[in-house]
């Protein structure tokens, strides 16, 4: 896809690296359509870096943190898979569909326990070519899931995009306009969770800022 869903597995390592732990195969239908089974785990930290590069507690040096949801959490393992179906059969709108699934365990924050959580995702994505110089890019997905103890978890995620390419032998410059909504936390008053959950694209996608 364009990353919204799945790019980076190890989001803490900073700019480094960006990889993850996994297993995919591709099923090919015909020429045009294709879909990919993942199966990914991603642990906390891995004994296959070379060096040492992170200070814990000013003095000790340890293996840098690979997975997190916030800054200051720690030893979140996380692990999951899911469908990625891909076709090509129209030109003029190619598509793609998917299915999810993440488990993330309990995570240490300032000596609290953040809970574990199951999250299901569904989406698509579409790629319609208007013109022969204008194109434009749809996504969007939906969460359900649950946190450890029971309570709720869900999300949105929309993408709506137009590119301009202009016709230039030399260079290939374009414009891109667009909208991306990503769903908050609006239920302050309970203990249920409405904010998207990047899944597997905790990475800047725009800008390091």
């Amino acid at each position: 896809g364009a990353g919204r869903v799945i790019c980076d597995g190890t989001p803490f390592d900073g700019s480094r690296t960006i990889f993850m732990d996994a297993i995919k195969a591709t099923v090919k239908f015909d020429e045009k359509n294709s879909l990919d089974l993942l199966a990914i785990y991603n642990s906390a930290e891995t004994e296959m870096s070379w060096g040492h590069p992170y200070r814990t507690d000013g003095s000790e040096y340890k293996e840098r943190p690979l997975t997190s949801i916030h800054p200051a959490s720690k030893d979140m393992d996380e692990y999951g898979g899911g469908l990625y179906f891909k076709s090509r059969e129209f030109k003029e709108f190619p598509f793609d569909l998917y299915y999810l699934f993440k488990r993330e365990t309990k995570a240490r924050f300032r000596g609290a326990t953040l809970p574990g959580r199951d999250t299901h995702t569904l989406g698509a994505r579409v790629l319609p070519q208007l013109t022969e110089t204008l194109s434009a890019e749809f996504e969007g997905a939906a969460q359900a899931g649950e946190l450890d103890g029971g309570n709720a978890a869900r999300g949105y995620m929309g993408y709506a995009g137009l590119t301009y390419k202009p016709a230039v032998e030399s260079c290939k410059p374009y414009v891109t306009m667009a909208c991306y909504y990503l769903s908050g936390d609006r239920n302050g008053a309970d203990d249920n969770d409405t904010s998207w959950n990047p899944l597997w694209a905790r990475w800047p996608q725009y800008s390091e800022m």
